[in-house]
């Protein structure tokens, strides 16, 4: 597994964003994923390994943020900069997935680029930032712009993920958060403050692909309801787990066999 992946970039004009390049099959399968304390290129091979179903038929490509972010970054410009980076790697009619952040960059990229994306699935996400979802994400970014890592990590950890699976993996959790630098915490407030006042609830409609948005009844950041809406906007289908939480893209044992079949048009 380890030969198939590569850890590539693009120069995305006075900054990089890199990805990581898992080879198997012809068609095209993007990952746009939701925040993290730092890159997830290391945790490549973790990827390639829970997605390993996919590679017969997919390429999968997980695409991470730009290093350099300007203060004043938006989602939109997430979207842009992610708009770029597949057009420099070649991507067109892409099965793309997007979690919470990613999510908010895949409906932005599918609304403009239809020639981008071919299926969707939305998990966890939003078109229009919550009360409860700003004031979760508005504290990670305080935390993080004061260097306060310790409770950075347990404020991220149990938002996202639910009790009992927090409690039952806190140690790994936290380790996996942990290890930020000063510039990967700048990166990671700018990335969340960027999302603090967003609103593209009139522009999802022009969407054309596909649409399944996947959300969680337990979702401690945005709850269930954004997911309904994303697919009755979209004109796609909505699946609500009702008792699993934000993370319920790494928690739902059977989260991963939703997307397969949706990405073969078969029902759910």
């Amino acid at each position: 597994m380890r030969e198939n992946i590569q850890i590539l970039s693009v120069n995305n004009g006075a900054s990089r964003l890199s990805y990581a390049k898992i080879s198997g099959g012809e068609k095209a399968f993007v990952i746009l994923p939701g925040l993290f304390t730092k890159s997830l290129m290391p945790l490549a091979f973790v990827v390639a390994m829970r997605y390993g179903r996919f590679l017969d038929k997919y390429t999968i490509y997980m695409l991470d943020r730009v290093d350099e972010p300007p203060e004043g970054y938006t989602a939109q410009n997430m979207a842009d900069d992610t708009m770029l980076a597949l057009d420099a790697i070649g991507i067109k009619d892409a099965h793309v997935i997007g979690m919470s952040a990613g999510g908010i960059v895949a409906q932005i990229l599918a609304s403009k680029r239809h020639d981008m994306v071919a299926r969707l699935v939305i998990g966890s996400s939003t078109c229009k930032m919550t009360e409860q979802g700003r004031k979760i994400i508005g504290k990670w970014a305080e935390l993080a712009r004061q260097g306060r890592t310790s409770e950075l990590y347990r404020a991220f950890a149990t938002a996202v993920y639910t009790d009992d699976f927090y409690a039952k993996h806190e140690k790994a959790i936290l380790t996996a958060l942990g290890g930020t630098s000063s510039g990967d915490l700048r990166r990671f407030a700018i990335f969340s403050e960027a999302l603090l006042d967003l609103d593209i609830t009139g522009d999802i409609a022009k969407i054309t692909c596909p649409v399944l948005a996947i959300g969680a009844e337990k979702d401690k950041i945005f709850g269930a309801e954004p997911s309904r809406k994303i697919a009755h906007l979209t004109g796609g289908s909505a699946f609500i787990y009702e008792q699993q939480g934000h993370a319920a893209y790494d928690e739902a044992p059977d989260y991963l066999d939703k997307v397969s079949s949706f990405f073969n048009a078969e029902a759910l």
